[in-house]
């Protein structure tokens, strides 16, 4: 199914002693997993895993064994990592606070006073997505890329808020475009440049930068993004005029896990992990993937780069941890799901449309066709789905991708699973 292939970027140990044995046996876990996940070609990319400060695993997997494949990495390969931009400048805006540049309680009306809403909007509610902006703009121009600083702020100033600040939580690549903004206000550099002044020269990151702002002469070995077409693992763009040029960044396993160890650091340390002691972000777009992970606690960290986005992305990550935590998991297996004959009266009462607002408020219709359920987008069909039980539903047997549908009051929501990832939509009327 190729619904949302751009936008899903949404798109995470019993504690092992620092033995000898217990680390070969954790690395023999994780590489016999990864390795069965690259076998069914679900897996093409590189894994850096290290727990009570020794390294468990540092390897790549290549789905190819054509040393000339375009999927073929190395570690070395730099990855662009998208959202995880995010979680640099919420670690810039720490260190921004900590010299007494900024405070995260701050009101917008502090820096961006002719911002809509500043001063409502709080710098931790535009960290936290819970400010109210949209994911997206909502009438994007041909080139999202050409845009500069000024002139996507003011696309943003346009955009109404979903929610009053601080009453909900909304995934927004908007809130954190302000986000940038702000640290380029405070510093009076552009984003990325201030991600190589306090992130990557003081680590010695030499394997990262940004394709736009500063100089990007170190970008010797790309990886480059693949994602299946008409069944077929194929080269896309790397860079689309679809996507903001503030923080396109690329790095490198090594690289992000000196990242993750400087986390584990103050300031960073007690203002960003959760409640669980985790410090995590993903990232990705079309035929990319991206994931840095730290347990502040239970001491344990890894980096996921793949340059491929048909991959069952967050139970991977679900997988990985519970391998650290001593959890049970499963090792990966070809799926092969069966599908059963539906009475119409069934199928009939799941049919409608669905709004999926964490999907940027995509809107999803089920119709009942030739004794199945028929999944369409903008009128268009998109596929038939096969019923596996009386309530969940997919498209193609070998993927654990799907749609569940979940009793709600009188009538019904649907869970739709997509690479791991579960997105809830609501019953709406059709537009």
């Amino acid at each position: 199914m190729k619904i949302l292939r751009s936008l899903l970027t949404l798109l995470f140990f019993c504690t092992l002693l620092p033995g000898k044995p217990a680390a070969q046996t954790l690395n023999a876990r994780i590489d016999e997993y990864f390795t069965a996940l690259t076998r069914l070609k679900k897996f093409n990319g590189g894994i850096y895993v290290s727990a009570n400060g020794h390294d468990v695993l540092k390897k790549v997997y290549n789905i190819s064994g054509d040393p000339k494949s375009s999927l073929r990495v190395a570690n070395s390969s730099q990855f662009d990592i998208h959202s995880i931009s995010k979680l640099m400048a919420y670690s810039i805006l720490v260190k921004l606070q900590q010299e007494h540049q900024v405070k995260l309680t701050d009101t917008l009306s502090k820096y961006l006073p002719q911002f809509p809403n500043s001063s409502q909007i709080t710098v931790d509610q535009l960290l936290h997505h819970r400010s109210g902006l949209p994911r997206e703009l909502t009438n994007k121009p041909n080139s999202v890329l050409s845009l500069n600083p000024e002139q996507i702020m003011a696309a943003i100033s346009k955009e109404k808020l979903e929610f009053a600040p601080g009453t909900d939580t909304r995934y927004s690549n908007l809130g954190y475009e302000v986000i940038y903004y702000l640290i380029r206000k405070i510093t009076g550099k552009p984003f990325v440049q201030c991600v190589k002044t306090y992130i990557f020269d003081p680590l010695q990151m030499k394997a990262s930068g940004a394709h736009f702002f500063i100089s990007h002469a170190n970008l010797k070995r790309p990886a480059l993004n693949h994602q299946v077409r008409d069944g077929v693992l194929t080269r896309v763009p790397n860079i689309t005029q679809d996507e903001f040029s503030t923080a396109r960044i690329y790095s490198a396993t090594s690289d992000l896990m000196r990242y993750l160890k400087l986390l584990n650091k103050e300031p960073y340390l007690s203002a960003m992990r959760d409640a669980q002691g985790v410090i995590q972000k993903n990232g990705g777009s079309d035929g990319i993937r991206a994931q840095i992970y730290t347990h502040t606690v239970r001491n344990y960290s890894f980096v996921l780069l793949a340059n491929d986005d048909d991959i069952p992305f967050q139970q991977i990550i679900t997988d990985l941890v519970n391998m650290l935590e001593g959890k049970p998991y499963q090792v990966p297996a070809e799926i092969n799901r069966k599908g059963a004959p539906l009475a119409p009266a069934i199928l009939q009462r799941y049919t409608g449309s669905y709004d999926f607002a964490e999907a940027n408020h995509t809107r999803l219709e089920f119709r009942v066709e030739a004794g199945q359920l028929a999944l369409y987008q903008d009128d268009k069909k998109e596929t038939s789905l096969f019923a596996e039980n009386e309530r969940v539903f997919f498209d193609d047997p070998k993927s654990a991708d799907g749609f569940e549908f979940i009793p709600q009051g009188d009538g019904w929501q649907v869970s739709w699973t997509y690479h791991g990832s579960k997105f809830k939509g609501l019953k709406a009327e059709k537009l």
